[in-house]
């Protein structure tokens, strides 16, 4: 007895099948159009990063936005009273020497795999700039690196590893952005000290800074109009020879090639595209067996 002939795909069938198909194929083209778009801003980043710094504060104000990744080397003064951390987080990129094993008492316990957890130190950095015929103060914020959540108590194992530099200091540094949940936005627990942020607040530093000059009684207790745009810089390190973790000074600071790395990287969008293409060609050929089926 022979067999039924197979019915062939429905119209529902055909634009369900056929939306995948395209839909897949679009995810693709758009995966590609990024993989490119980073593969130019990656380069930009690269040429930026190898530049000279930046020395004048308003020279680097001026090109901020035209050379968003070069160096800034600033000379200023760290206002400690207003250091505030922002996490939990944890450890950044290249901030331990290769070779370094984080030890328990100092960095946590890193054994369930998912790292030690800290803080960013985030402090004021006062810069004063004067030439023959006017002076100007200008504070902006300073990311100084990562601390392990143990440092907050000033522990016994941890007592002295906290460095707050006093005085005039020069730091290498470069722009980043603050930032800005996209859908919830988590409320911060202002009553904590020192004080902690759970992401990168604008409008929260704000606040900090005009506390500060408030417990100071300073004139300038308000936030300026020129300070309405507040500037973040994270402090690079320019050498990489402690091999000690014990010896290491906190907070530790990434290199200058793992600042503003992109979460996605080109390669990453390769994979993302390769996926879609070959998703959409799996796709069409079976959308293509099923409409031939009974032929």
């Amino acid at each position: 007895m022979a067999a039924a002939p197979q019915q062939a795909l429905s119209s529902g069938g055909k634009v369900l099948f056929g939306s995948l198909c395209a839909g897949t194929f679009v995810l693709g083209v758009w995966q590609t159009q990024r993989f490119f778009e980073k593969q130019v801003l990656t380069t930009a980043r690269e040429e930026q990063m190898q530049q000279a710094p930046l020395t004048s504060l308003t020279a680097a104000m001026h090109l901020r936005q035209e050379t968003p990744f070069r160096r800034w080397q600033v000379t200023g003064q760290f206002v400690h009273k207003g250091e505030v951390l922002v996490g939990p987080r944890g450890l950044p990129p290249g901030a331990l020497p290769k070779k370094t094993t984080p030890s328990r008492g100092v960095m946590g316990d890193s054994s369930a795999g998912t790292g030690p957890q800290g803080y960013f130190v985030v402090t004021p950095f006062e810069i004063t700039e004067e030439d023959a015929t006017s002076k100007s103060t200008r504070t902006v914020l300073v990311n100084r690196g990562w601390i392990p959540k143990e440092f907050i108590d000033q522990t016994t194992n941890t007592k002295g590893l906290w460095s707050r530099p006093e005085g005039s200091c020069m730091i290498s540094a470069i722009p980043i952005q603050f930032e800005e949940p996209k859908w919830l936005k988590p409320q911060h627990d202002f009553s904590k000290r020192p004080l902690r942020l759970i992401f990168y607040d604008g409008d929260a530093f704000k606040v900090v800074l005009e506390q500060i000059r408030d417990d100071n009684n300073n004139p300038r207790n308000k936030v300026t109009e020129e300070e309405e745009s507040l500037i973040l810089l994270t402090q690079i390190k320019d050498t990489d020879h402690q091999k000690d973790v014990k010896k290491l000074a906190f907070p530790l600071q990434s290199p200058a090639d793992q600042v503003g790395e992109y979460k996605i990287s080109p390669l990453i969008h390769a994979g993302y595209a390769t996926t879609w293409f070959g998703l959409s060609g799996a796709g069409l050929y079976m959308t293509r067996k099923l409409l031939t089926r009974g032929r």
